[in-house]
This record gives C-alpha cells, sequence and structure tokens, in this order.
C-alpha cells in the first residue's frame, strides 16, 4: 500500500512540474529564458480577436496557450510590465468604455473603471489618456465621459478611484515624476501637480499672449518640471513653488530625469546649435563653445542612458546621411563617432549603435561614446518594418524586429545570420509586445 502511495506521490509531482513548465511565473519555474509577451490577432476581420502568447525567446515556442482578450478590445498598451486593455462597445445610442488592467504573470484581469455615453464626439480610452507611474504603483487616467483625472493605487487590494480634477481642455496630457509621488495635469496654459502622499494639488499658470496654445510638461528630476507654453519655457519647482526661466529661444528639449541636466537645442542667430543646464549649480553650457563644435548646425541633442555623454546629430547635405558627436560632459571633449549613420538604434553602457548609410545592406556599426577606438562592424541585420525603431537588442548577438517582408510579424534573429525566426504564426496580425522580467 505504501508503494502505490510513493508512486502515485510522483506521478502528481510529475505532472505538476510538466504543467507548470507550460507558465510564466516570475522569479521561477522559467528561471534562464527571456519571455516576451506578444499581443496578436487573426487577420481575418470578420473573426478578428485579440490574444495574448507568452513566448519563450530561447527555445522560440510558446509557455501557455493563447489566451483570449476581451472581443470588444479596441487596443491595447504596455505600461511597467501590466497590459492595458481599452474596450469600446456601441449598443443602440450607448457607447461603453472600459479601461482593464491584466497581469501576464497571475493571467488576472481587474476592471478599473467603465463609462457610458450617448455622446458621439466623446473618444474612448486610449495610450495618451493614461498614464502609469514609473514604479507601476498609481495609475492615472482621464475618464472619457466626465474629462475627470482619477489616480488609483494599484499596490491596496479595493482601492477607490482619488479624484484629481476636471479639465477644461479636451487635449490634456499626464505626466508622472521619476519617484512615482507627483502627477503633472497640463490644461491649456495651466499646470497642476498632484502629491499622492498628500492628496493634494497645487496649480500653476503661465501668461501667454495668443489663443492658440500648444502645451506640454516634463519631468526633469524628481522635483523639477519643465513646463512649454507654445515657444516659451518656464523651470518649475515644485517644493519651493519657485518658477525660473532659464533658458529663451529653445526649439526642443530632452530629459533624463536620472541626469540632473536638462539638454535642449536653441538658435544662435540662424544656426541651431545645443546648450546643456545643470538643475543642481544652475549653469548653463554653450555647446557651439567646445572644441570641434564651433560651426555645427544641430538637429538633435539627447543624454545618454548613464549621463555622462551628450549625442549630437547633425544633419549631411543629402539626407538622411547625419554626423553622429560624442560629447563628454567631465572632460568637455567632442568625439566625431561617424559621418556615415542613418538611424541610431540602440544604445549599451560604452558605445552607440547604428545602421551605416553608406552600405547596400543592412549593416550594424558601434561606436564608443569616448571617441576611443573607430567605429566597429557588429553584422548585418533584415530589412525592417520601419525605420522609426527597428531593433531591440535582447543580448549581444540576439534582437527582436518587426520585418519588412513579412507584414507586421515580430522575428527573432541574430547578428550576421540571414534566416530569422518568426515569433508569431503568419496568420497573426502583430498588435504590440513586450519583454517581461
Amino acid at each position: 500500500m505504501t508503494r502505490w502511495i510513493v508512486l502515485v506521490a510522483l506521478c502528481i509531482t510529475l505532472l505538476i512540474a510538466s504543467t507548470a513548465s507550460l507558465f510564466y511565473v516570475a522569479g521561477n519555474g522559467i528561471e534562464t529564458q527571456i519571455v516576451a509577451a506578444v499581443v496578436a490577432e487573426t487577420r481575418n476581420f470578420d473573426e478578428r480577436r485579440p490574444f495574448l502568447r507568452l513566448v519563450d525567446l530561447d527555445r522560440r515556442v510558446d509557455v501557455m496557450v493563447p489566451r483570449p482578450l476581451p472581443e470588444v478590445t479596441s487596443q491595447v498598451a504596455w505600461y511597467d510590465d501590466q497590459l492595458l486593455i481599452f474596450t469600446a462597445q456601441q449598443v443602440g445610442q450607448d457607447s461603453t468604455h472600459g479601461l482593464h488592467l491584466f497581469d501576464p504573470k497571475a493571467f488576472k484581469t481587474r476592471l478599473i473603471y467603465e463609462s457610458r455615453t450617448r455622446d458621439a464626439s466623446r473618444i474612448g480610452f486610449n495610450s495618451y489618456n493614461i498614464e502609469i507611474s514609473p514604479d507601476g504603483a498609481w495609475l492615472a487616467f482621464i475618464a472619457p465621459s466626465t474629462d475627470t483625472v482619477y489616480v488609483l493605487d494599484l499596490q491596496r487590494r479595493n482601492s477607490e478611484l482619488q479624484t484629481v480634477t476636471t479639465l477644461e481642455t479636451p487635449v490634456p496630457t499626464l505626466n508622472w515624476s521619476p519617484d512615482g509621488r507627483r502627477l503633472t495635469v497640463t490644461d491649456h496654459s495651466q499646470l497642476l501637480v498632484y502629491d499622492t502622499t498628500t492628496s493634494t494639488a497645487e496649480h500653476y499658470g503661465f501668461e501667454v499672449d495668443t489663443a492658440d496654445i500648444d502645451s506640454r510638461a516634463a519631468w526633469a528630476n524628481t522635483t523639477h518640471v519643465v513646463m512649454r507654453v507654445n515657444f516659451r519655457w518656464w523651470l518649475v519647482d515644485v517644493t519651493t513653488d519657485e518658477i525660473t526661466v532659464p533658458v529663451t529661444g529653445t526649439s526642443d528639449f530632452y530629459l533624463n530625469p536620472r541626469c540632473d541636466r536638462l539638454v535642449y537645442t536653441a538658435y544662435n542667430g540662424a544656426r541651431k546649435t545645443g546648450r546643456i543646464l545643470d538643475l543642481q549649480s544652475d549653469t548653463v553650457t554653450r555647446l557651439e563653445d567646445l572644441p570641434g563644435m564651433e560651426n555645427l548646425r544641430m538637429d538633435d541633442v539627447r543624454l545618454s542612458d548613464t549621463c555622462g555623454h551628450v549625442i549630437v546629430t547633425v544633419d549631411q547635405d543629402p539626407l538622411p546621411f547625419i554626423d553622429m558627436y560624442s560629447i563628454d560632459l567631465e572632460a568637455r571633449e567632442a568625439h566625431l563617432l561617424t559621418r556615415t549613420a542613418l538611424l541610431t538604434v540602440a544604445e549599451t553602457d560604452d558605445q552607440l549603435i547604428y545602421l551605416d548609410a553608406n552600405e547596400r545592406e543592412n549593416i550594424l556599426y558601434g561606436a564608443a561614446l569616448d571617441g576611443s577606438r573607430e567605429p566597429q562592424r557588429l553584422g548585418r541585420i533584415p530589412m525592417p518594418d520601419s525605420y522609426n525603431d527597428p531593433i531591440h537588442f535582447i543580448d549581444e548577438q540576439r534582437f527582436l524586429i518587426r520585418l519588412r517582408s513579412s507584414d507586421n510579424q515580430l522575428s527573432l534573429a541574430r547578428l550576421d545570420e540571414i534566416q530569422t525566426y518568426p515569433l508569431t504564426p503568419a496568420d497573426e496580425r502583430l498588435v504590440d509586445w513586450h519583454l517581461l522580467p
């Protein structure tokens, strides 16, 4: 009898182990595999319905049976590691808009908000009126039926919606601070900063000389907000309520909240150049004053991911060729990385990866940010579906790519390999994808 009990227990253990391999569990279950969460839909329009599949990129197989999403799904968007599902349904004259949060690790869907309206001019939920905080703790969204901004604590079970404000304009923007504590809401020429720790809001107004207003806000770090109204810029310290005008005549700016620097383009006469504002010392560096940068027309400037360099793009004639420079902020030295770049596609801690425009094939090169060596050939890649966001590296050799020839399918590829490995079947159309940790 004991022998039979042991045998049954062993069979149950093996069954559980084999079943567990079909499901993705964060932190265990699949320890050495990289998993991509892929949202796709069938190409047959009459039967079109989105569904989610989890793909093991090491073995290139599904790690679960594809799960269907709600039939009335209108759009999806990844925030952090959770999937937002927007639903829209028309019954008679009534429109129902729903916002759902789906956890792909637990395979659980949570209804966040649902509204009904007969106003045909009301748009539903989309990725423009919803934001999840960087720490994944808070969800902010604009209710489509009332233009009310709500926040929801995602870490507390059964937490209730908190009302932030009701809007006056239909195209506001929401932005979370890097630490997830504060939310900015831009509304016309007004800036609202909501503090989740105190459930209070501060209002800031900015004078403008025209009724045609284009405004947006972005966090420079955890305490400073850059507010743009038309072509004027202000820097707001939300801890002291101090408002300053650090820059004038700006074209656009680039922020990396980890760096405590504001990098932006400005015009020196008719020539476009770059500036760096140090938010700690309140000092401005003019890039055209650095050796080798004096007479350049800078099309774009941005901070490197490691904050130690500024990447400068200079347009060549004819387009689309561009020169790419790297400026060492500590040494105040500029290095020409390449004169033949077509597009920057990735960045590591010490190099910039780009497509070479002089090659007949899509050849990737890596240029050292400190200019210590000549650009190195990394390998050849297939023709991407779009040059806006062509590839995503998952390690030193492998990358994900949407191929132009495969009609919007996600594929896995390796440097210097012609063959690619489709991750979605030919009868499916890729909607979105995301790498799970």
